[in-house]
């Protein structure tokens, strides 16, 4: 890794035969509004025109990378082995940075030396460039510490912005072994060197969906997820929160995978994953609502089934006998997936999010105890009767 700064900021565009989708990428950091930057794109053994599209940029700060074809893991390494700048960003060759994404991350940054990784939100793209829902993720999840994010780890590798002196501390990056979650593996292994994480209140890129995206191939990230707990807690540096939480993580990504295999039709697969999340953690059947009901609920809540409210009636239908008492929590769940679409409506005012809250709150009172569902609320006012002002 070259010790000398020519440049604050190192964006690496792993790609592999994504031409069509790479020059907007690579447009998209081009404009950004910050200057100081250089774009490694490495291509993992491409056989369309990718390294004709690269050339035809006259940009000094673009680097073209070729590799035989070894994965998107060995790809981002050998960006990171190339990369000069103080600052690295990660960009998929499907995905987009907002203009704003490095000259905010920077400042954040520069003006917050004991934090090391900053990220912001996100918006969904369709194939036709057309935007699908904005995900504000830090109202979803505030704390990026290691327990919570060996729960749920909220961050895109299109939407960080990292201190390039935190990869000295760890003894490998990206894991080529890993068929799926290696980011997150990456994500982890930081946080457990005590990377500090923290958020900006912005959506900073643009996170495409299409038929090629392997984000829909679940069942591989349900075993992938396993294999990280699996290396993680082979370790002998964790702390103490991270392994007191240990049974109860492992519940949390058996209810992920059982929720994939309901989604899927595959009823007995489900049921079997959650009575194995209920045998590695008794605990998780106590509460209220208890950790199996509420990973449900974050799972459709993080936007990864179509119809969410029809996935909750077939899971609390069809829950495998043993635990038939979480019945008494179909409400609660059902009132996570219209409070998700509250969150995730692309227009702040789009009538169906007014329908979706006070079906949410008819399911579950509670939610009127939460401050951010009120403010949403009247958010969502205020900006319908500008909207109306406006129309007229």
């Amino acid at each position: 890794m070259d010790t000398g700064h020519s440049t604050r900021v190192s964006v690496i565009i792993p790609t592999f035969n994504r031409s069509h989708y790479l020059r907007q990428a690579i447009i998209s950091v081009l404009t950004q509004t910050y200057p100081d930057f250089e774009i490694l794109v490495v291509d993992d053994g491409s056989t369309d025109d990718t390294a004709t599209v690269v050339t035809e940029f006259d940009d000094p700060r673009i680097i073209y990378l070729y590799q035989e074809n070894a994965g998107r893991s060995a790809a981002r390494n050998r960006g990171l082995g190339t990369a000069r700048g103080e600052f690295i960003g990660f960009l998929d060759d499907d995905d987009l940075y907002l203009p704003d994404k490095l000259a905010q991350q920077v400042a954040f940054l520069d003006q917050n030396q004991d934090v090391g990784l900053v990220t912001g939100g996100y918006q969904l793209i369709a194939a036709d460039g057309s935007l699908r829902e904005i995900h504000e993720a830090w109202k979803m999840q505030s704390k990026l510490t290691l327990p919570d994010c060996l729960y749920s780890c909220p961050l895109l590798t299109c939407t960080i912005l990292l201190r390039r002196r935190w990869l000295t501390l760890l003894d490998h990056w990206f894991d080529p072994t890993m068929e799926r979650a290696e980011d997150t593996d990456f994500w982890i292994r930081l946080l457990v060197a005590g990377c500090r994480m923290a958020w900006i209140p912005h959506i900073v890129s643009g996170y495409r969906l299409h038929n090629e995206n392997s984000q829909q191939d679940r069942e591989r990230y349900y075993f992938s997820y396993l294999t990280l707990l699996d290396k993680l807690y082979m370790q002998t540096n964790l702390p103490v929160p991270a392994l007191e939480e240990q049974a109860m993580i492992y519940a949390h990504y058996h209810v992920l995978g059982a929720c994939h295999a309901y989604a899927r039709g595959e009823t007995k697969t489900g049921q079997e994953r959650l009575v194995q999340a209920a045998t590695v953690a008794p605990d998780a059947m106590q509460g209220t609502p208890p950790l199996i009901v509420s990973s449900i609920a974050g799972f459709v809540q993080s936007n990864q089934v179509a119809d969410s409210t029809s996935l909750i009636e077939n899971m609390f239908t069809n829950l495998p006998p043993q635990l038939r008492q979480l019945q008494a929590f179909r409400r609660y769940a059902l009132s996570a997936a219209h409070m998700q679409r509250v969150f995730t409506a692309p227009a702040a005012y789009e009538r169906p999010a007014f329908k979706d809250w006070l079906l949410g709150v008819y399911q579950y009172p509670r939610w009127l105890w939460n401050r951010g569902v009120w403010s949403i609320l009247i958010r969502r006012i205020l900006l319908a009767s500008i909207a109306t002002r406006a129309s007229r």
